[in-house]
């Protein structure tokens, strides 16, 4: 199997950070860098998810953002270490992502506010 066969698979075929399906956004999703290259990340498969092409622009080369409620630079959600449910919820109508503790509120406030 190929590596980003595997990404695919780990991944459920959804974006890591927004959870969009692939087959529903009608498009491929990228393998991106958790950690960036330029930021020391390494092309492992520990260090790469797969992410729709609007939150890997977004989230660019930051590992931290904003916590909008503590005003606190926090680590951003690391799709390979932490659990998506822990941090996120979907809003009532299920079209909104919404962050739940200060990760998610941070990595959301970055995939929102360029």
């Amino acid at each position: 199997m190929s590596l980003r066969q595997t990404i695919e698979e780990r991944a459920r075929y959804r974006c890591s950070y927004c959870q969009s399906q692939m087959r529903i956004l009608g498009a491929s999703l990228t393998v991106a860098h958790i950690i960036p290259e330029s930021l020391g990340g390494a092309t492992t498969i520990e260090n790469l998810c797969l992410a729709c092409w609007d939150c890997n622009l977004l989230k660019s080369n930051r590992i931290t953002a904003i916590d909008p409620r503590s005003g606190m630079a926090v680590r951003i959600f690391h799709p390979n270490r932490q659990i998506w449910a822990e941090h996120f919820r979907w809003s009532v109508d299920g079209l909104r992502v919404i962050g739940i503790t200060a990760i998610g509120r941070a990595t959301h406030h970055r995939y929102t506010s360029p």
